[in-house]
C-alpha cells in the first residue's frame, strides 16, 4: 500500500494556506531563537516592523554573504 503524506505549511499570524506565497523566517531575540511561518504580505510586515532596530544594532554573528 501507497501512503503520501502532504505538509502543508500556513501562515502563524493569519492561519492563511501558504503554498508557493510565503517563507519560513528565522529570528533571534533575548538570546532566544524563533521561526515564524508567514504569507510574503507579513513578511514584508515584518521586516518594515524590524529594519530600523537590524539597521542601527551591531551584528554579532550569523551567515555572512560572498560574492564569487
Amino acid at each position: 500500500m501507497a501512503q503520501r503524506v502532504q505538509t502543508i505549511l500556513v501562515d502563524d499570524l493569519d492561519g492563511t494556506e501558504l503554498g508557493d506565497d510565503g517563507q519560513t523566517v528565522r529570528f533571534g531575540w533575548l538570546g532566544a531563537e524563533y521561526t515564524i511561518d508567514l504569507s510574503q504580505a507579513n513578511v514584508d510586515k515584518f521586516a518594515a516592523a524590524i529594519t530600523p532596530y537590524v539597521d542601527a544594532g551591531q551584528r554579532v554573528g550569523g551567515r555572512t554573504t560572498r560574492s564569487t
